[in-house]
């Protein structure tokens, strides 16, 4: 029974669940001025995105269904390997890869064994449990990852791609799922659990990772303790409607990750107003609200900036960001922090 219980709670926190806690205003003063600010990366970039659709890779028992998104021009771009919110899809993000592929990038997504559906998901929590679908999550990277040249030619993008230039990027549990590439652990009876089939040829090719809204601490297997290790250039967004009552009540858990981390190339984005969808923007498009499409677009901003800085050595727009005091040039609306 209480299997049952933590699976349920890991579909509620990290997939997409309504807040349900009275939220802050926004000033509308302060939504004003941060429309009016013009951000570098703010806008889709010069290359034409193509989609590559999706293809069955072979990953032990099962098969793993990725999606390829490319520039349609030819060059040398980057890669961000993405991962997805519990219960969501790679599908369901589109507005976020694209805009990162027409600024240079080649994006790889996965569908991970709790993807698509809030029965499949209680499913596989039961079936594997918690540690167990963070196991999966991160063993899917690392398949995706090992077969990585065999798709790119199999999609006619061999010799396009720098696999030594990779950002590991995520939603929500995606964010930890990211994370652990950078060092984060899962816990058992509060010990870290070693990342041992992560190789050091594979993770010398991660350079940064970005987390967008990644979970705090919940249950035993993700704890503070699981990022005192955290040791990659990391960027952390969440925003101020990023809540949930009955887990994330504050939503500055998000940030727990930031503030566990050693100092050193760590990054931490807030937004006001922004919550764990940007409205329906990514995760759960159905939702019947309304697009935060302000927050969503400064978020768009800076984590392009900064992967422009770790991955391809572009750091003007990324230093331009961190030099201005972003909260009271924004009246409030952003806040960068660093260590």
């Amino acid at each position: 029974m209480k299997k049952f219980f933590v699976a349920i709670a890991i579909g509620l926190v990290s997939a997409c669940s309504p807040a349900e806690v009275e939220l802050p205003p926004v000033p509308e003063q302060t939504l004003q001025v941060a429309s009016a600010m013009q951000l570098p990366l703010q806008q889709s970039g010069s290359y034409q995105v193509f989609d590559h659709e999706y293809t069955q890779l072979n990953a032990g028992p099962r098969e793993l269904n990725v999606r390829l998104l490319s520039p349609k021009e030819a060059g040398e771009y980057p890669l961000l390997v993405f991962s997805h919110g519990f219960w969501s899809t790679q599908g369901k993000y589109d507005a976020l890869l694209a805009h990162w592929v027409s600024h240079g990038y080649v994006v790889a997504s996965v569908d991970h064994v709790d993807c698509c559906s809030m029965p499949k998901g209680i499913f596989n929590s039961l079936r594997y449990g918690n540690l167990g679908l963070i196991e999966k999550r991160k063993q899917d990277i690392v398949s995706l990852m090992d077969q990585l040249p065999s798709l790119l030619e199999m999609h006619g993008l061999s010799g396009q791609v720098l696999l030594d230039q990779v950002a590991i990027t995520g939603h929500s549990f995606g964010g930890f799922t990211a994370q652990m590439f950078a060092g984060a652990t899962a816990t058992v009876d509060g010990a870290q659990v070693a990342n041992e089939e992560l190789s050091d040829e594979l993770l010398q090719k991660v350079k940064a990772v970005v987390a967008v809204s990644p979970p705090g601490p919940m249950f035993d297997e993700i704890t503070p303790a699981s990022w005192t290790s955290l040791n990659k250039p990391t960027l952390v967004t969440t925003g101020s409607w990023d809540v949930d009552a009955r887990f994330f009540p504050d939503y500055r858990l998000h940030l727990t990750s930031f503030e566990q981390a050693p100092a050193g190339d760590k990054f931490a984005l807030t937004l006001a107003g922004a919550d764990h969808y940007f409205g329906q923007l990514i995760c759960r498009p159905e939702r019947e609200v309304e697009p935060q499409t302000l927050q969503f677009e400064w978020l768009l901003a800076f984590s392009t900036a900064f992967l422009d800085h770790y991955l391809k050595g572009q750091s003007e727009p990324w230093l331009r960001l961190q030099a201005q005091n972003i909260e009271q040039i924004s009246q409030g609306f952003a806040h960068l922090n660093s260590k």
